[in-house]
């Protein structure tokens, strides 16, 4: 899901519903080169993510990464090339 213009993840969680089974399940997803700004909370809704690729977005305030507290199993977070760098 890399450079893809997104500027948000509305909606997120319903596409993955659409084309995987048990997206809830998911291990790692790659939102790097976006136009992301903030670290929304839909990401909360797969528990068992090991990595997140946020590299390459507008993320200017490291605050945003206390919301990925509950993704107790996140092994591997990228957030360079973010203005938070």
């Amino acid at each position: 899901m890399n450079k893809n213009e997104f500027r948000t993840l509305a909606g997120l969680d319903s596409v993955l519903n659409d084309v995987m089974w048990n997206h809830r399940n998911l291990l790692w997803i790659d939102l790097s080169y976006n136009y992301l700004e903030t670290i929304e909370d839909v990401l909360k809704e797969f528990p068992l993510l090991k990595t997140l690729y946020l590299h390459g977005n507008f993320i200017s305030s490291l605050d945003e990464t206390k919301k990925l507290a509950k993704l107790k199993d996140l092994q591997s977070l990228t957030l360079y090339g973010n203005p938070i760098e």
